[in-house]
């Protein structure tokens, strides 16, 4: 996270030596051992808030070398970019040149090299689809596309208690680049952006209970000598006081923003699904984690792990909501006095199953695996104390004009949310 773009810039000069290396003692007849570097598996700059476009369209240009990148290709597995605020459009295009020069290169049938993932999605899964739909031969169903975003609270990370969460926010690049890829494979069935709203989103005790903001400057240099309040002064000109919660609605409207710039640019064909919800309670870790992929997130999906086996966020989060379930249930059965076995069923609700298509569209069914029988809504959400009051400066009415579907569940809304529709 700390690599600023001369270290980016110095790190393609050696890919580029040590490849140029192996490429010469190869042509010279003389096998040596590669080089340490030479088996680089893996370049994640997720998170970085320093490199930019220029560096990293760099190093797209030293991976799709003739000559060097095919040897630095052969092992990479994993490129990330991903959260990198300071990357704009430049980079979501070198990265999309960098895709279909790679899908190109397997089209006809070269060596497209061992690289496996870009900005989490699986390359290889989606090759695989599109020969099959050239050649023909029945194609299987891609898992959707999932995104999952975090909404980070003033101070995450410095207080105690407080989640730092692993790509947060989508940057304009990532905006972009799955767009792109939306477009280069318009068979992938759906794309979600869910965003995770942490119940540390309150403002701070003297906006909640209206009491009087310093009129000071928000600046580390005016605190006193142990952190106290700024110091009051007649300089002019002064700002006016800030509350958490204009922050707060400031973080809130940029991951809209952001899933309304991606859904802006997706293919017209392809369904497009936006929900919001508080964080799941016991499960705060896990969501703050997230996956680097993003195709196969769902537990509903046949691809809910990754190729070392390990399970998506959501799968594990399913895994924890049936243990708290059966739990429940044994609770529920000491109580009446009855003996609940380790393999009970759990009772199938008495309703008729007609709405399934509606059904799809809750993301506490796709995404946390309720379905009224092994999950039900309130062992995911037990009751209302883990509801968020949305600020009423954010603007929810966007996100109706360019979604699919929407789907807002556990906030508190009034009117002023809607007033722009």
């Amino acid at each position: 996270h700390h690599l600023t773009d001369v270290g980016l810039r110095g790190l393609c000069v050696m890919l580029r030596h040590f490849a140029g290396q192996a490429q010469a003692s190869s042509v010279g007849g003389i096998r040596s051992a590669p080089p340490s570097l030479m088996q680089l598996t893996k370049i994640d700059l997720s998170g970085n808030g320093q490199i930019t476009d220029d560096t990293v369209a760099d190093l797209c240009h030293t991976l799709q070398h003739p000559s060097t990148g095919a040897s630095l290709r052969h092992s990479l597995r994993d490129l990330s970019v991903r959260s990198c605020m300071k990357l704009k459009a430049r980079s979501a295009l070198e990265l999309q040149s960098f895709v279909m020069h790679i899908r190109d290169a397997g089209r006809g049938g070269s060596e497209s090299g061992g690289l496996q993932t870009i900005n989490g999605l699986d390359l290889e899964a989606l090759q695989n689809a599109g020969r099959a739909s050239t050649s023909g031969s029945r194609r299987e169903g891609l898992p959707p596309m999932t995104l999952r975003t975090y909404v980070e609270p003033d101070g995450a990370g410095k207080g105690e208690g407080l989640l730092k969460p692993n790509l947060p926010t989508l940057s304009e690049c990532d905006v972009l680049f799955f767009a792109c890829m939306l477009h280069l494979w318009p068979h992938i069935p759906h794309c979600h952006v869910h965003v995770v709203l942490p119940r540390e989103l309150m403002p701070d005790d003297r906006a909640a209970q209206g009491g009087f903001l310093t009129w000071s400057r928000d600046d580390p240099a005016d605190d006193g000598m142990f952190g106290g309040p700024g110091v009051v002064t007649n300089d002019s000109p002064y700002p006016p006081p800030s509350s958490s919660a204009k922050k707060i609605a400031a973080a809130i409207q940029a991951h809209f923003d952001a899933a309304r710039r991606l859904f802006e640019a997706c293919p017209t064909g392809t369904q497009l699904r936006f929900s919001v919800s508080p964080a799941i309670p016991d499960c705060e870790a896990v969501l703050a984690h997230g996956d680097h992929r993003v195709l196969g997130l769902p537990p509903s999906t046949a691809a809910n792990a990754d190729r070392q086996g390990e399970l998506s966020s959501f799968a594990k989060i399913k895994q924890i909501l049936q243990g708290k379930a059966q739990a429940r249930r044994r609770k529920i059965a000491r109580s009446r006095g009855e003996h609940l076995p380790a393999n009970a069923q759990p009772a199938r609700p008495l309703y008729v199953n007609n709405i399934n298509s509606q059904r799809l569209h809750c993301h506490f069914r796709t995404l946390y695996g309720k379905d009224e029988m092994d999950i039900e809504h309130g062992d995911i959400m037990p009751d209302e104390r883990y509801n968020v009051c949305l600020p009423t400066e954010v603007d929810i009415s966007q996100a109706f004009a360019v979604a699919t579907s929407v789907d807002l569940q556990h906030l508190e809304l009034c009117p002023a949310h809607l007033d722009r529709l």
